[in-house]
């Protein structure tokens, strides 16, 4: 299993807990932690400069990103398949969750995508509204630039790997990730197997529920 955390995270003791390694060990799998661009070892200068992978002023650093991303993540299973690994399934978190989703959309070379409280569409809440501009934005600007910004969005993509392959929970209160795009994503790509639970992107009021969706 391939691991993908969130956004500004990826240190693995961190990623250890969150998706519970040594419970998957103890079941006989085999995990590896992805560390997505700019993030961990991967990231330069102070730790507040690392939100570089997410830029609401600047759409084409961000798509850059989410390319380098995804050239990363199929070299990381090319990787795993030399090392021996006959099928690896990913896994991913918040930010993890979308470049799950984008994968998911891209490539079929993983056994399976679960898609943890995913983020599916930029826009909200980190869109180009929450970025101070030197100048004034009317409508048109501004749906442009949300197209723009929602481009590489799983929404606009087809899946590359069958419905039952595919799992996401979520959580109903969400503000980080909204559930509508969560929603709006099992529903187009015909995923049944979705739990939306109570609770926020980091608070959940039944941890055993969120535990057994897992």
């Amino acid at each position: 299993m391939l691991c993908h955390h969130g956004y500004m995270l990826g240190e693995p003791e961190q990623a250890r807990a969150m998706f519970r390694v040594d419970t998957l060990f103890s079941r006989g799998l085999d995990v590896a932690l992805f560390i997505a661009p700019f993030h961990w070892r991967r990231g330069t200068g102070a730790f507040r400069e690392r939100g570089i992978y997410l830029q609401p002023d600047n759409v084409v650093m961000t798509a850059e990103c989410a390319g380098q991303a995804m050239h990363d993540l199929y070299g990381a299973f090319l990787i795993l398949a030399d090392l021996g690994s006959p099928a690896t399934g990913l896994i991913g978190a918040s930010l993890g969750g979308y470049n799950t989703a984008l994968f998911s959309g891209l490539a079929g070379i993983h056994a399976f995508a679960a898609m943890m409280v995913p983020a599916v569409n930029f826009n909200r809440p980190l869109g180009p509204d929450t970025a101070k501009h030197p100048f004034s934005i009317d409508e048109r600007l501004r749906g442009k630039i949300h197209r723009i910004y929602e481009l590489h969005s799983p929404l606009h993509l087809k899946p590359r790997l069958p419905a039952d392959r595919m799992l996401v929970v979520a959580s109903r209160g969400d503000l980080v990730c909204p559930i509508g795009y969560v929603r709006e994503l099992c529903d187009t790509w015909r995923i049944t197997r979705r739990h939306f639970l109570t609770g926020g992107h980091w608070l959940v009021f039944n941890r055993e529920e969120r535990g057994r969706a897992w």
